[in-house]
């Protein structure tokens, strides 16, 4: 059985860091990346016959062409009826060959989750086609893309105490006007799990060994949108209980 809020945990968002390339619409690219939900990569052109597509070749924090596993890519804020994505076997260039099951003919949502099949390499990279829109012919437009690796779905009972950082701040002038500012705000908050099995606490803590960010869906089953690069500030907060043989984990996560 499965509970409407489902919390869907992956790997480190490797669009974070890579080399982009696009086909129209360069000066709009880097939205796909800026962790805002709302500002987004459009396509210069609105015909259904003519393909778009966003090229992404993985680079490492040092700038270096890098192969990474991923089974994942999550498309927010998109009007694109018609997906499919290769994979790039070698570093900076092509061809891309077709992902095993990375393709959607008919999609109807905003947002969207494609899972891959096993891949024969190590990807350098990917191309994520875009073909047609869900209104036809429209100019095509992605929000946010992550292509990341599967960790684990906690289908448990979940609860989440949000309070988000935000850098602002008001002061008086001398007449005794407020003034406010305010220059970003960014989500975080106390994740906390229940019913975990003890597989599925282990596959937690690997993560939190292996990566510096992760990519939570924290409402995969009704508002997908929910989705952020987070890390997990501290190390995991855990209870168990003897008798269920199940834990309670504690999760405090930042937005990156």
């Amino acid at each position: 059985m499965s509970f409407p809020n489902a919390v869907q945990i992956f790997g480190e968002n490797r669009v974070s860091y890579a080399l982009l390339g696009q086909s129209s619409g360069a000066g709009t690219i880097e939205n796909i990346r800026d962790r805002k939900y709302g500002t987004r990569w459009q396509s210069v052109g609105s015909s259904d016959a003519a393909e778009e597509y966003i090229d992404v070749f993985f680079k490492d924090k040092a700038g270096n062409y890098a192969a990474y596993d991923f089974d994942r890519i999550v498309l927010l804020n998109t009007n694109v009826k018609a997906i499919r994505a290769d994979y790039y076997a070698n570093p900076g260039t092509g061809p891309g060959t077709a992902i095993p099951g990375a393709t959607v003919a008919n999609n109807d949502k905003p947002d969207c989750i494609m899972s891959c099949g096993a891949l024969p390499v190590t990807s350098y990279g990917v191309g994520i086609h875009l073909q047609s829109t869900q209104m036809p012919n429209q100019n095509k437009f992605l929000g946010e893309l992550k292509i990341c690796k599967y960790i684990l779905t906690l289908s448990a009972l979940t609860q989440f105490q949000r309070q988000d950082y935000a850098k602002e701040g008001n002061y008086y002038t001398r007449n005794g006007d407020l003034v406010r500012w305010r220059e970003f705000r960014k989500f975080g908050g106390q994740l906390t799990l229940q019913n975990v099995s003890q597989a599925q606490r282990d596959a937690l803590w690997a993560a939190y060994e292996s990566y510096d960010f992760f990519v939570f869906c924290f409402y995969s089953d009704f508002a997908l949108s929910e989705t952020y690069d987070v890390a997990i500030t501290a190390p995991p907060a855990e209870t168990f209980n003897r008798t269920t043989q199940l834990y309670v984990i504690g999760l405090e996560v930042k937005e990156r």
